[in-house]
């Protein structure tokens, strides 16, 4: 389907597909669909465009209402769908990263221990740490909670060898 590009109103529709391999384009030459990415319905010079035909006629720029662009509805809606999907994801990461820098800064000052990884759910939070000493465990949480608005937190220690241990915290 061919959907106007510049049109005042409504978008205006041309009703066929562009279904063949060989393409007629304005200006008169015959070549694979691949090349394609408009088409002019314009009465001087009929035929589908290519980008440096369209940057030439400068037919954005115009706002020429001859200009129409092949449009799959359902491809463009999973599009949009799958753009939604990688927002959501990079602000969710964004969070994360953000709740555990705060939660790295708050047990700054415990030495031997370091917060590998949170989990925020709901109004809890599941704190995943690494520690080759003993630390006050009570004190890191209450101040947990505090720098991060949650009501409960869920401290998982990690289980590596004294040396790996000792490497990923200090290394």
């Amino acid at each position: 389907m061919l959907v106007s590009q510049n049109y005042e109103n409504d978008a205006n529709v041309l009703e066929f597909e562009l279904d063949r391999d060989i393409l007629r384009f304005i200006d008169g030459s015959r070549k694979k669909k691949k090349h394609s990415v408009g088409y002019c319905n314009c009465d001087d010079h009929p035929g589908c465009l290519t980008k440096k035909m369209m940057s030439e006629h400068d037919c954005n720029g115009k706002g020429c209402k001859w200009l129409y662009m092949s449009v799959d509805f359902d491809k463009e809606e999973k599009k949009q769908k799958r753009r939604i999907q990688i927002e959501k994801r990079r602000k969710e990461s964004a969070e994360k990263e953000k709740m555990l820098t705060e939660c790295r800064n708050a047990a700054f000052e415990y030495e031997g221990m370091k917060i590998m990884d949170v989990e925020k759910d709901a109004d809890s939070l599941i704190v995943k740490y690494l520690a080759i000493a003993g630390f006050d465990k009570q004190g890191l949480e209450t101040k947990l909670i505090d720098k991060t608005d949650v009501d409960s937190i869920e401290m998982i220690p990690l289980e590596y060898d004294f040396e790996t241990a000792a490497d990923i915290i200090y290394g």
